[in-house]
């Protein structure tokens, strides 16, 4: 048994600030699992509506990438998650493949979530200034 981590612990932590502009939020996993993914996101949809965001910025650890499905499964709900008609700009620090990074964009934005990815934070918070 693991005496380090309590039986409940989530697998990710989220952390929020609003900033002037947009709602950052900061999240740190070690773990791509579609379940963990969604369950984050969800936390991060109940921030923006809590706070009526109307911008987000995620910044997302240097977690492994997901698959392709995965990230499909995700990048599908985001609208069911109420994140239509807000524009999210992501930031991954994991190495991450410009053609999995266009796939994912395409999957949300085909869902009415209007997503970009990007490598750093001052480009991802130009992005959401212009939006």
């Amino acid at each position: 048994m693991n005496i380090d981590q309590p039986l409940n612990a989530l697998p990710y932590t989220v952390t929020f600030e609003n900033r002037q502009d947009y709602l950052y939020a900061s999240v740190v996993t070690t773990k791509n699992k579609p379940e963990v993914l969604i369950a984050y996101w969800r936390a991060i949809a109940d921030a923006v509506n809590e706070r009526s965001a109307r911008r987000l910025l995620v910044e997302k650890g240097s977690a492994p990438e997901a698959s392709t499905a995965d990230a499909f499964t995700v990048a599908a709900a985001l609208r069911e998650m109420g994140f239509d008609g807000i524009p999210i700009a992501l930031v991954k620090h994991a190495a991450v493949t410009a053609e999995s990074q266009r796939f994912v964009e395409n999957v949300a934005r085909n869902r009415g979530v209007m997503m970009s990815i990007f490598e750093n934070v001052a480009d991802a918070e130009s992005w959401l200034r212009k939006t």
